[in-house]
């Protein structure tokens, strides 16, 4: 299991996004400024590695749909992990 925080002390956050193992977390979350959300999730690591993506560049097919800069990126600000063995 893995839990995992994300948001800004001083600032909003647009359009957040975290993946874990393909495992969707986050997706287009904005969280206000002062403001955090945190999840947990149970993964399954196959191959010794955990995987975590933070952010997401947004593809001319989803790019309508998220909140993101001039670039077409979106801002993730990941505060913390913690990884928990599974029971």
């Amino acid at each position: 299991m893995v839990d995992l925080s994300i948001g800004d002390l001083e600032h909003k956050q647009l359009g957040q996004n975290l993946t874990v193992e393909s495992q969707v977390v986050f997706r287009n979350l904005t969280t206000p400024s002062g403001h955090f959300a945190e999840k947990r999730v149970e993964v399954e690591v196959q191959d010794g590695t955990l995987t975590i993506e933070i952010g997401l560049h947004a593809s001319a097919k989803i790019k309508a749909s998220l909140d993101q800069d001039k670039h077409g990126n979106s801002n993730t600000c990941l505060n913390w992990i913690r990884i928990l063995a599974k029971p």
